[in-house]
């Protein structure tokens, strides 16, 4: 068995984010584990070697489903902003902290006026993953694909 913890400072291994798809496999429906693990790609390319370091497979897997279950729910002609602590039953975690997660269609600004409220409150950002995704949905507003936003 492969160790999938890593020193901290040191960048994701191929094996830690192999494990990471490992479960997010488990997770997902089998009718959507290849746009959810392609999902996890895009939200993670940008992710510091700090955010890995203290998170199992199990853990990041369970973040980036909850994450992917916020997007499916948002509507794709408004901006979502959803606020509130790790809920136990799809993270398998807890910390004294408050989960911002927000989707918004062509709305640049709502991450930089989030960050922006949050600093005005004297309130840390912990840790900040904004992935930019190409959506493409159903005319029932159905994801259909994701990709890079540049494709």
């Amino acid at each position: 068995m492969q160790d999938t913890k890593r020193e901290r400072g040191s960048a994701p291994t191929a094996a830690l984010l192999s494990a990471v798809a490992d479960e997010l496999r488990r997770l997902a429906a089998e009718a959507e584990t290849a746009m959810v693990i392609r999902f996890g790609e895009l939200f993670l390319a940008d992710a510091t070697a700090e955010f890995f370091a203290e998170r199992t497979p199990a853990t990041v897997a369970a973040l980036v489903m909850s994450a992917f279950r916020h997007m499916q729910r948002s509507a794709p002609d408004r901006a979502d902003v959803a606020v509130g602590a790790p809920e136990q039953e799809q993270e398998p975690w807890s910390a004294p902290v408050t989960l911002i997660r927000a989707h918004a269609t062509e709305a640049p600004f709502i991450v930089s006026t989030i960050r922006e409220y949050l600093h005005e409150q004297h309130l840390s950002v912990e840790r900040f993953l904004h992935p930019v995704l190409r959506v493409v949905r159903a005319g029932d507003g159905s994801v259909q694909s994701i990709g890079p936003a540049s494709a």
